[in-house]
């Protein structure tokens, strides 16, 4: 079980660092952006990896777009939008 929490604790700390690299590339230009991201893989890294980290960035980079845009929803107007009740 703390095991459990230590790798869920060292997710979170990796996202969060994430988070900040994604938002200093938003301002450099895609290909430079991939470019980092693939040379900080390791060099057995697999097809479906580099993949999975492109996917990852580019999901967090149109979160935050879309945050700065103003396109979000509460937790409370989404649950209404779907019929759910708390």
């Amino acid at each position: 079980m703390a095991l459990r929490k230590q790798k869920t604790r060292g997710k979170v700390d990796m996202l969060r660092e994430k988070k900040t690299e994604v938002i200093m590339m938003q301002t450099a230009n895609i290909k430079e952006t991939v470019h980092q991201l693939i040379d900080q893989l390791p060099d057995d890294t697999s097809w479906e990896k580099i993949l999975y980290t492109l996917q990852v960035h580019h999901d967090i980079a149109a979160g935050l777009a879309d945050v700065e845009a103003g396109r979000v929803v509460t937790t409370d107007q989404l649950r209404k939008d779907l019929g759910l009740t708390k």
